[in-house]
């Protein structure tokens, strides 16, 4: 009888044991998948409220730069290049979000505050999509890229156009150049 009783005790416990890791696995698996899709609705929301930052900080940085382009001193024609390069030192001093501000004519000579206003290069921006497409109107964004100037030692930059209006024409772009971790800090 006890060894009856000792093979049942064993049969049941064994039928236990493995109803409980079939339980166990069904359970574990269960969690796993609702603990990964509440992960993805987070980061999907994380990355829309992200997009939404950059945006809004993007826009910010397009409504500063048209406020400097539609200064009587910047898209005026008439004022000296040299004049209008103070102008731009000082806002990039004063403000301190870019590193250089630069305007370009519609011919693509861009003429940057500190290259062109310290050492007058002037860089043909010519083969550049952001630039035409500001030349139509449209404010535009150079995605972030290693910059080749060596005043920048290799640093993430992106560069911001609008286009400069004259009397409700295109005159030119402005061009603002901004470090992008400086971008993501201030988000």
């Amino acid at each position: 009888m006890k060894s009856i009783k000792n093979k049942l005790i064993i049969s049941f416990s064994i039928l236990i044991i493995a109803i409980s890791f079939v339980f166990g696995f069904i359970s574990l698996r269960t969690v796993r998948t609702s603990v990964q899709e509440e992960a993805e609705k987070s980061l999907e929301i994380s990355a829309v409220d992200a997009a939404q930052i950059i945006k809004s900080r993007n826009d910010i940085n397009y409504t500063y730069l048209e406020g400097i382009a539609s200064r009587d001193s910047i898209f005026d024609m008439e004022v000296d290049i040299d004049a209008k390069m103070e102008i731009l030192k000082r806002e990039v001093a004063r403000d301190g979000r870019f590193l250089r501000i630069g305007v370009s004519d519609l011919e693509g000579n861009l003429y940057l505050s500190d290259s062109y206003g310290d050492g007058g290069q002037i860089v043909d921006i010519t083969s550049r999509d952001y630039f035409h497409e500001s030349k139509t109107g449209k404010r535009s964004m150079m995605n972030p890229t290693i910059s080749v100037n060596p005043d920048d030692n290799g640093a993430l930059i992106v560069a911001y156009y609008v286009p400069i209006y004259e009397d409700e024409t295109i005159s030119g772009v402005l061009v603002a150049v901004a470090l992008e971790y400086r971008e993501i800090y201030f988000l």
